[in-house]
């Protein structure tokens, strides 16, 4: 064996540290966005804290500051730490410097990079985990075909034909499945839709309020939050117009935070479900998904102790079929939302009453894989 003339420094052990010993770097050149160090959480969050901060004698982070504030972002109270107790004062902040930039003078092998990412979506993998924005993922993707990356961006806003195939009012049979082009806030266009049918279960994924760009093409101005309630109002009143009697709706939204705290429009859209309009608030869900909306709920979840219920990982694999047909398809349309509350008509009659067994039902089937299908229970 061939002694190496240079033996390097080298980290020995992983120290545990709590995030409040940690000491950041004052003059440090490095910036991370707030959209980067969400980048990091969820990083964290789905390969776990596989890159130590690195600090020196003192305490001063030399290699991290970005892992520090995603962790304080998560929540999280300790973080693994290496000490360079070996590096002098010059050495510190050379390094400080050397540990971004030399990272930033590497490359990619564009087409190895490719198929990579092509397999990893083909996996179901969430692609905004591995850092690229949209628009990177769309030119890595296009490979040697620039000016397919380009087309993509231009078939994103295309241009009104001259004579619509489409018109407001339309109504399109897709086999089994009625869609009609129109503002689902008008109960007529509603009530069209459903052609004198009545809907068991409606699904409603509503825009939020100002915390999202939409595009001008569009023609949909966000709702300020003190006007969401109101401007909901008339939602709420096409679902009820062809909602069954004993139907339930889930409700998708989550409002936004700004500046540690959360606005608060979308607990009052639930207190005017409940006293102004009628309905009876059953349960709120926290979907798993495969993108980091969810995994960076569940470390807050665990972490304050909310009564929000975690769907099990295995809630969207449950063999469903014949009397839970229902259930199932809800369950594989729903496996990748966020946030669903679940809202069903205020009791007043027998149906109501059976409907509201059928809810708890409900709610232990889906956090409960293992549980019996209707017709076993029916068979003792």
């Amino acid at each position: 064996m061939v002694e190496p003339s240079i033996t390097p420094a080298m980290a020995r052990h992983i120290e545990i540290w709590t995030t409040d010993r940690l000491v950041p770097y004052a003059k440090n050149a490095r910036t991370h966005s707030p959209e980067q160090v969400a980048q990091i959480a969820a990083s964290i969050v789905e390969f776990g804290f596989v890159n130590p901060i690195l600090v020196d004698s003192m305490d001063g982070i030399v290699a991290g500051h970005g892992r520090l504030l995603a962790a304080r972002k998560l929540g999280l109270a300790e973080v693994p730490v290496v000490v360079l107790g070996h590096l002098s004062e010059i050495q510190r902040r050379a390094y400080i410097i050397a540990d971004n930039q030399l990272a930033l003078n590497a490359g990619w092998n564009d087409e190895l990079l490719r198929v990579a990412l092509e397999s990893l979506g083909a996996d179901g993998f969430s692609l905004s985990l591995v850092g690229f924005s949209d628009e990177e993922l769309v030119t890595i993707l296009a490979g040697d075909e620039p000016e397919a990356a380009a087309a993509v961006e231009e078939e994103a806003v295309p241009e009104p034909p001259a004579q619509p195939v489409t018109m407001p009012g339309d109504v399109w049979l897709i086999g089994r499945h009625r869609l009609i082009c129109g503002d689902c806030r008008d109960t007529v266009v509603v009530r069209k839709l459903m052609a004198g049918a009545s809907a068991n279960v409606a699904i409603t994924s509503p825009p939020y309020a100002t915390q999202r760009e939409y595009a001008p093409s569009s023609g949909f101005k966000p709702v300020p939050p003190d006007e969401y309630v109101e401007w909901f109002r008339a939602v709420v009143a096409g679902i009820e117009s062809v909602l069954a009697t004993d139907g339930s709706y889930f409700l998708n939204i989550k409002a936004h935070a700004d500046e540690g705290e959360r606005n608060l429009y979308v607990m009052d859209l639930v207190l005017a479900h409940r006293r102004q309009w009628g309905w009876r608030f059953v349960d709120e869900f926290c979907w798993r998904k495969t993108d980091n909306g969810w995994r960076l709920a569940k470390p807050l979840q665990e972490r304050m102790g909310t009564g929000v219920p975690l769907l099990p990982p295995a809630a969207d694999q449950v063999p469903c079929g014949g009397g839970e047909s229902r259930v199932g398809r809800l369950l594989r349309l729903l496996a990748r939302q966020p946030e669903i509350e679940l809202w069903e008509r205020a009791p007043g009659d027998r149906r109501a009453r059976r409907r509201g067994r059928t809810a708890r039902w409900q709610r232990q089937r889906w956090t409960t894989p293992g549980s019996r299908t209707p017709q076993q229970r029916n068979r003792g």
